[in-house]
């Protein structure tokens, strides 16, 4: 599934579409990383910040 959103970030046109895409299944990893602790939370994290920024511009 990240791989598809990341797939649809790589084209100008649906950048909305692909960042709005990874927002949704980062943040189940974020919750599932912060869950059992794994070490990586700020990884994860991170991603779902930069995808929200990515997104800012699509929104009104």
């Amino acid at each position: 599934m990240e791989v598809l959103a990341g797939t649809l970030m790589l084209s100008r046109s649906t950048v909305a579409i692909g960042a709005l895409f990874n927002m949704i299944v980062i943040y189940n990893v974020v919750h599932g990383n912060f869950a059992y602790d794994g070490g990586v939370h700020v990884v994860s994290g991170e991603i779902l910040i930069l995808s929200g920024f990515l997104f800012t511009p699509y929104t009104k």
